[in-house]
């Protein structure tokens, strides 16, 4: 059941019981639940994760999207290391012509606090591309396409390349 952002139970466990049951044992015997690495996901919706509020003392959570009763939720961990995996492969392959400039805006959960004090998406930008100008900075969501419409993410990076293109009269 839930009561909007409010997640009571799931099946026959308090919200709590059945996120710790999922969680790997290292994680379970934290002595301080890592909330902000920990996303609900809804089944039909795996691409956007809901962040965790807090584990109240009666065993809910607190979500920060309204969930309706009967949604399917799954549980996503943010890991560092995957992440910046992630971000090399993205960055691996030599784009011709190389980009002239970058945007770059990332989520303040994923810049250097989440990577131990480096920002590791941005070193590996800077790395692929040595010299490139970028311009952009960290908030709290980004927007960026997916499909034919735009959402906004969390715990995310977003990239723009851009390099100039011959085929486009200037403006004057």
């Amino acid at each position: 059941q839930s009561s909007t952002y409010e997640l009571q139970r799931i099946a026959d466990k308090t919200a709590l019981d059945a996120l710790l049951v999922a969680l790997p044992e290292s994680w379970r015997k934290r002595h301080a639940l890592p909330l902000h690495l920990i996303n609900a996901v809804r089944e039909r919706d795996i691409a956007s994760g809901i962040a965790l509020i807090s584990a109240n003392a009666d065993g809910s959570l607190t979500l920060a999207a309204p969930v309706f009763p009967g949604e399917r939720i799954g549980w996503a961990i943010r890991d560092a290391e995957a992440a910046a995996a992630d971000m090399q492969a993205k960055h691996a392959t030599p784009l011709e012509p190389p980009p002239g400039f970058a945007f770059f805006h990332s989520c303040i959960g994923r810049g250097p606090y989440f990577y131990g004090g480096e920002d590791r998406d941005l070193a590996a930008l800077c790395a692929r591309h040595p010299g490139m100008p970028l311009i952009g900075g960290y908030g709290t969501g980004q927007i960026a396409p997916l499909g034919n419409r735009n959402r906004q993410w969390q715990n995310c990076v977003v990239t723009a390349l851009f390099n100039e293109n011959h085929h486009v009269q200037p403006q004057s």
